[in-house]
């Protein structure tokens, strides 16, 4: 064993590699166990990037097993849907209007989506909720529904 394994002991070299497979590597404990907002709205830039730029091994470690996403059109995808679907060519959009609700396992983030899906689909304002639990090997979102918030009448 090496030095620092003795003088630190098997909980920190777990911890250690806890925050190095959720991809934390720049978080202290008590960001993974009571994060920030900050904490939890890079998580959210991280998701919202990978399916910006179709990049589903940046979003894969985000989505926990048993992932929903519920569109704004009431279709429901899964995890592998999604990845799917991320991996074809990403969303279209961008976040705003990002509220936080911390609790000690779960995080509520509130927020307005402007854009739509996949390329070439017609653009829309969504009201969305995601809920952010942690989980082993951190923080994972389990569930993004949204909901189309109506256009004005013309």
């Amino acid at each position: 064993m090496n030095r620092s394994a003795a003088r630190h002991g098997p909980p920190v070299l777990a911890f250690a590699a806890l925050l190095l497979l959720a991809g934390c590597h720049h978080a202290g404990p008590s960001d993974v166990l009571r994060p920030s907002n900050k904490f939890v709205l890079d998580l959210v830039g991280r998701y919202d990037a990978g399916r910006t730029k179709a990049d589903s091994a940046a979003v894969a470690p985000l989505l926990a097993p048993g992932f929903q996403l519920i569109t704004a059109q009431g279709a429901s995808l899964g995890r592998d849907s999604l990845l799917v679907r991320v991996a074809a060519g990403g969303d279209q959009g961008t976040r705003s209007d990002v509220s936080v609700k911390l609790f000690d396992r779960v995080t509520l983030v509130e927020s307005h989506w402007s854009g739509g899906g996949p390329a070439g689909s017609p653009p829309d304002d969504q009201r969305c909720t995601m809920v952010w639990v942690l989980r082993d090997p951190g923080w994972q979102v389990v569930l993004d529904q949204c909901t189309a918030v109506p256009r004005p009448a013309s």
